[in-house]
């Protein structure tokens, strides 16, 4: 069995506070010659931890020069776990730990407690895949999503066969090989965590900076620019477009940019039995008035009918944050907000920008 470990850089600093206490954290990833575990043999496990006396991360690995140090392999692993040990790994609840679990069960080894805390950061970041328009949710295409580079370029499955091929000529360059991908694996674990700021896009706290109405040649309001500053940065630039929002986000600044409608809308009025409908003005009034007008000329209002027609200039808005509320139709999907050529107070205006970042985030 060969055993190695080193403490990383001062100056490498993970954030992993969103999944736990560093000297809690136990990030983890194992090899193995196979994805059966009742044919395959593990052959290297890694690890890195918080050393907080040292103030350094420490990566090690522990690797299996035969199917004899398997054992040795679990009890120098298990050395590292302790009670409040939170394991952190990727894809490790459906592979690693089931893995790992039945190894030390067959060798009478006793790994992990039964209240054993897990964070696969895989399940975490699965709602990623669409915000960020990932092909895949595989750990090397999160690292190229922030730039990571890797001096890997091999995958586990072409491993299995260096790692054959090296218990048969332990040729030290297959050994560099092997041990290189599992170390990387390891180390850009905590690398990729700033991934989990886009699933906080809608939660996080934002503050509104200014705003501005943009106008077309005629003089007509055409477009609405808010922009926020948030209490989240990210790593990489996020933006949306539809045909009436584009929203772009940049480290903790948001722009987010409105299409103004220009054109007539309805407000339909809620308590219908009210009002009544007057065909040749195409509008609702209330009963109040209507009695002032001949009953030949009015009837009673239902709900398609009982509405105020509004000509103007209007703010989209994908829910009924800004009132009142003017639609084309009855149950139209589409809402508006009369623009009546103010600012929105800075409370709305928040609530405005949630709204639409759900609508972007959860559009089919």
């Amino acid at each position: 069995m060969i055993q190695n470990e080193k403490n990383l850089s001062p100056s490498i600093a993970y954030d992993v506070h969103a999944i736990g206490n560093p000297e809690e954290l136990l990030f983890f990833d194992i090899e193995t010659t196979g994805l059966s575990v009742y044919r395959s043999s593990l052959y290297l496990i890694g690890y890195l931890y918080y050393d907080p006396s040292s103030s350094v991360w420490v990566s090690g690995q522990i690797f299996c020069e035969s199917l004899a140090d398997e054992a040795d392999a679990l009890k120098a692993f298990s050395r590292h776990l302790h009670e409040n040990t939170i394991l952190v790994s990727y894809n490790g609840d459906s592979f690693d730990l089931p893995f790992l679990k039945h190894m030390a069960a067959q060798y009478s080894i006793p790994l992990f407690s039964e209240n054993q805390k897990s964070v696969d950061l895989l399940k975490l970041f699965r709602p990623l895949k669409k915000i960020l328009h990932l092909e895949n949710l595989k750990l090397k295409t999160c690292e190229r999503a922030l730039s990571i580079d890797r001096e890997d370029p091999y995958s586990g499955k072409e491993l299995i066969e260096m790692y054959a091929r090296w218990q048969e000529n332990r040729d030290p360059e297959l050994l560099r090989i092997l041990l290189l991908h599992n170390r990387e694996d390891i180390e850009n674990l905590p690398r990729i965590l700033p991934l989990l700021h886009y699933r906080f896009l809608e939660q996080t706290e934002k503050t509104l900076l200014f705003q501005k109405v943009i106008a077309s040649a005629n003089g007509h309001a055409e477009t609405l620019t808010l922009c926020y500053e948030t209490g989240l940065s990210l790593p990489f630039p996020w933006e949306k477009q539809t045909e009436t929002y584009r929203l772009h986000w940049e480290k903790c600044m948001i722009r987010l940019e409105v299409s103004l409608y220009a054109g007539e809308l309805r407000y339909f009025y809620p308590d219908v039995e009210n009002y009544y409908y007057l065909p040749a003005e195409d509008m609702a009034v209330h009963r109040s008035l209507a009695s002032f007008v001949d009953a030949k000329h009015r009837k009673k209002a239902t709900p398609k009918t009982c509405y105020q027609r509004q000509e103007g200039i209007f703010i989209p808005q994908p829910e009924d944050i800004l009132q009142p509320v003017f639609l084309k139709e009855y149950k139209s999907a589409d809402r508006f907000s009369l623009y009546r050529g103010q600012d929105l107070p800075a409370e709305d205006a928040v609530r405005y920008v949630n709204a639409v970042l759900h609508a972007l985030l959860h559009e089919k």
